[in-house]
């Protein structure tokens, strides 16, 4: 057995597996960055050293400073937890390298199962079913296309090196395909530094199902019966249990055998979990392996008896596991909910700081994993979890009436949490039942209860906007769906509001632009009764509602760059899509879109546009309520578009010009792919730009890009 095991982690796993190694009778090393000096695990490890400044890629990451610290205090052994460094095959050929054993498989097997695709092949060779998907990653849009003909739509295009929901895009047709690859990749590359991507099958409405398994170094594997994670938001679990309510015994073994079968494929080691999905008719597909403890670890455990972390590191050291696959024996019910300090009413953005009142929830069958406690302070650096709430009852509906108490109990002041949406979970009758699948929380939760857009209509005076919305987790243009709904006949004022919006679009010239998560993005349907000839003037109203919202809101000097987008400091924070379908008599319909970079973090734009895109966020440096925003944006826009059905063209007009760049400097109009250069002008009634050109003749555009910074236009060019 180890002496000495260092924990390469934060938070509530490195606190597990330090009282873990206590019961081993093993000393405790930890790490800490020096935003987690009041740490709990900083606290009950026997040592501890600060490694560096908050940013993880200076502290948790630096695997030079981690193995310094690991060799100084004397350790042979690392426990990796999870995140950061626990599947990073560099990092564990270093801490073997360095002498030292690392709690966890083989560097090699963790590189064949941390590449999606290799993984698909490995377990294909290894006979465990696959959903249908590409066999390498993609080469070109048309293989995806074609691919996904042959498959059958809908299909997903996957980052091939990640995971957490990141890189990843839902295609229902050939033309969602274009947009999807691209986005995917970008993303890809944005956040794992690699750009590859693969198609698979989508499977409508499955359950993610995980069996957790343990193998020793003597080829002994076991699997410890499955966990059920499919209610989760953006590809993020919320709250996991075990066992399954859909699982049965004949199911379990089959399952379960596959993963074993899997493991002793690539001739695994230590703990892991093998995820698959199960589809209503009792098909399951292999998705991908963790090579790590994982997070909802607990639920298994108190199914079980089994400790698991113990056992990581029983195994590690060399020992062989204590039991056989007809030991284990599934009893009761557990279920653990994810405590994050996240706001449910604000798109669960991250609510970090200090935790004023904690009160922990007891009681029989009831379990804290955490670090948290009143005085303590979140950081703004890493996850936001505060704690894991997990319960134990001989049945299920036991289980679920003592979650509810037991969040009744837990008082935590200070910060937003998830215990508010947790509730609306358990009191969903259909969880209470047990069916559900991974599009639970939209479909039964956020459009069931319309939690997002209740709080938007709370207190919203338009009697126009609003009166019927849609509302969406992800979609690839809200226009798209609006345009589909205005063409069978939907009334004025519908609104089609998506947290994000996945595809890119191509402007006037070819200008890409794009609603990231954190952003505001919605549709509006309007039916104006006006001549066809002013119909271009409800992009001007348009534009000179998002300009106005952004100044009176929070101060900042946004200004509209003709015709329809809105700068800040000269970078974009807002586009304008106009739809519209009409003849010479009459407009049928316009479908306005709205995108604009509210809350939207700077990583999450495309690399190619970081330097020309800006959010409200990152202008103010703080976050900002997304409900508030939308709420002034659509009753601002409802004063213009009454000013627009009025007919009072002049006072759109006015108020436009009023926020436009100044008339009388020099600009560079860009239409189609010809420049023109000249001094800017006015805005005509039709809302055409007029500049003089320098041969001193007037020139009017109704397309084109303006730039009032004309070397901007001519690097592009």
């Amino acid at each position: 057995m180890f002496n000495k095991i260092m924990i390469a982690n934060r938070g509530e796993i490195a606190l597990r597996v330090i009282r873990a190694c206590k019961e081993l009778g093993i000393s405790t090393v930890s790490v800490y960055s020096e935003a987690d000096d009041k740490s709990l695990h900083v606290k009950y490890a026997d040592e501890a050293y600060c490694i560096g400044p908050p940013p993880a890629k200076s502290s948790y990451l630096n695997v030079e400073e981690l193995l310094e610290v690991a060799q100084d205090s004397g350790c042979d052994a690392v426990h990796p937890g999870y995140g950061f460094l626990s599947e990073n095959a560099q990092f564990v050929d270093s801490v073997r390298k360095a002498g030292i054993e690392f709690i966890g498989p083989s560097a090699s097997v963790i590189k064949k199962l941390g590449d999606k695709t290799v993984a698909r092949s490995t377990m294909k060779k290894a006979g465990l079913p696959l959903i249908p998907g590409s066999p390498s990653t993609l080469k070109s849009e048309s293989e995806a296309i074609d691919l996904a003909n042959q498959f059958g739509y809908p299909c997903i295009i996957k980052a091939s090196g990640g995971g957490g929901g990141r890189g990843m895009r839902l295609v229902f047709s050939d033309d969602d395909v274009p947009d999807a690859f691209n986005s995917a990749k970008r993303e890809a590359e944005a956040f794992f530094s690699n750009p590859d991507v693969y198609l698979e099958k989508y499977l409508e409405e499955p359950r993610h199902i995980e069996f957790q398994i343990l193998a020793d170094k003597n080829g002994n594997v076991v699997h410890l019966g499955e966990r059920d994670c499919s209610i989760q938001r953006r590809h993020q679990k919320l709250l996991e249990e075990a066992p399954s309510p859909r699982m049965t015994q004949v199911l379990r073994e089959t399952m379960g055998n596959a993963a074993i079968q899997g493991a002793k494929a690539v001739k695994y080691e230590n703990a892991g979990t093998f995820e698959f999905l199960l589809d209503k008719y009792g098909n399951f597909y292999f998705m991908e392996v963790n090579t790590r403890i994982q997070v909802e670890h607990p639920v298994t455990e108190m199914v079980t008896g089994v400790d698991l972390v113990k056992e990581q590191i029983r195994i590690a050291s060399g020992e062989e596991l204590p039991f056989r696959q007809s030991d284990i024996k599934i009893s009761g019910h557990s279920i653990e909910c994810r405590i994050n300090a996240e706001d449910p009413q604000e798109n669960f953005f991250p609510s970090p700081g200090k935790i004023t009142t904690y009160n922990l929830p007891g009681g029989p069958g009831v379990r804290v994993d955490g670090i948290s406690y009143q005085g303590y302070e979140i950081p703004p650096y890493y996850d936001s979890m505060v704690a894991k709430l997990i319960v134990w009852d001989p049945t299920r509906s036991g289980a679920i009436n003592r979650m509810r108490r037991a969040l009744d109990e837990y008082t935590i002041d200070g910060v937003k949490t998830t215990i508010p949406f947790h509730k609306m979970i358990l009191f969903n009758a259909y969880f209470r039942k047990g069916e559900y699948s991974t599009n639970f929380i939209p479909k039964r939760i956020l459009n069931e209860d319309k939690l997002i857009p209740k709080e938007i209509k709370k207190g919203l005076k338009t009697k126009l906007l609003g009166q019927k919305m849609h509302y969406f987790e992800e979609v690839a243009s809200t226009n798209k769906i609006a345009k589909e709904m205005a063409a069978s006949g939907a009334e004025e004022g519908t609104i089609v509001l998506a947290e994000t919006q996945s595809g890119g679009i191509k402007g006037r010239i070819g200008r890409e632009w794009i609603s990231p998560f954190g952003g505001v993005c919605f549709s509006v349907i309007l039916r104006p009764k006006v001549s066809p000839r002013h119909a271009s003037k409800i992009s001007l109203a348009a534009a000179t509602a998002v300009c106005k919202t952004i100044r009176d809101l929070y101060g900042l000097d946004a200004k509209i760059n003709w015709p329809n987008d809105v700068l800040l400091h000269g970078k974009k924070v807002s586009g304008i899509l106009t739809d519209m379908a009409m003849d010479v008599n009459s407009i049928k319909y316009i479908v306005l879109g709205f995108g604009v970079n509210v809350n939207v973090e700077m990583l999450s734009f495309p690399t190619k546009i970081q330097k020309t895109a800006t959010s409200i966020k990152e202008e103010l440096g703080k976050t900002v309520l997304r409900r508030e925003f939308i709420d002034a944006l659509l009753l601002e826009f409802e004063r213009q578009y009454t000013n627009f059905v009025n007919e009072q063209y002049d006072v759109i007009l006015g108020e436009y010009k009023s926020l436009t760049y100044p008339f009388g400097g020099r600009v560079i109009v860009k239409d189609q792919d010809n420049l023109y250069e000249g001094t800017a002008i006015d805005i005509n009634d039709d809302g055409a730009f007029i500049m003089k050109a320098k041969d001193g003749s007037l020139m009017t555009f109704f397309t084109g890009d303006v730039y009032d910074r004309p070397e901007e236009a001519i690097k592009k060019a």
